[in-house]
């Protein structure tokens, strides 16, 4: 490879702070830090900052955000609702859409480095105390830093969880159970991993789910 490795590493929700901590201490915080992420207008967002921004009510503009379809789905938005002031102004909150809104924390990434982080990175203390860098992980890849995923999953933490109380260590899924096919059909996926977002809903409801290489 020309860059460095893409490592991912899945682990208990319950416990990915725990092996963060674990980290730090093993190379030491000079070195091992979490990585940013800059959180950007969605459209949601930018209608409702905007709005508000220019002067809408509160209230109305929680009701038209309510209005507003999920932002991962490729439908326009009811302008058509909106009071004629602001609907003038549409395309100036548009704007915003794709911009930066924020500066978060990534939810798995961590860096780590053999010289010290500060030599090379901004650093900022998150609220939990940990060290996270201002640059993103698009930033970072470009700098060649080493970049690890700890991705903290509900799915392990909930097969241990049951481990514990049944005192079974491993679990096997049958493919061709009818049932759950059935609720994956009809897109009854809330709370499944991978397959709960709205996006991945509207294509599991488009599309006939008759075994698991459809899912």
């Amino acid at each position: 490879r020309s860059e460095p490795p893409d490592i991912d590493l899945d682990v208990s929700s319950v416990r990915r702070d725990e092996l963060l901590q674990w980290t730090v201490r093993r190379w030491g915080a000079a070195y091992v830090s979490e990585v940013a992420v800059y959180q950007s207008f969605q459209r949601r967002a930018a209608f409702r900052d905007g709005l508000r921004a220019l002067g809408m009510p509160v209230a109305a503009v929680e009701r038209f955000a309510a209005s507003l379809p999920d932002d991962e789905l490729p439908v326009a938005a009811p302008i058509e609702t909106l009071p004629e002031p602001y609907r003038r102004r549409v395309p100036l909150l548009e704007r915003l859409i794709d911009r930066p809104r924020n500066l978060s924390t990534h939810p798995a990434g961590v860096v780590m480095s053999g010289a010290p982080l500060r030599d090379w990175t901004p650093l900022v203390r998150a609220p939990k105390g940990s060290l996270v860098t201002e640059l993103d992980a698009a930033a970072l890849e470009r700098l060649f830093a080493l970049k690890i995923d700890l991705l903290g999953s509900h799915g392990i933490a909930t097969l241990e969880e049951v481990s514990a109380w049944t005192g079974v260590s491993s679990f096997t899924s049958p493919t061709d159970d009818a049932m759950t096919l059935a609720r994956i059909d009809r897109a009854e996926t809330v709370g499944c991993t991978q397959l709960e977002s709205p996006l991945v809903r509207s294509v599991l409801e488009a599309l006939p789910i008759r075994g698991v290489s459809d899912v």
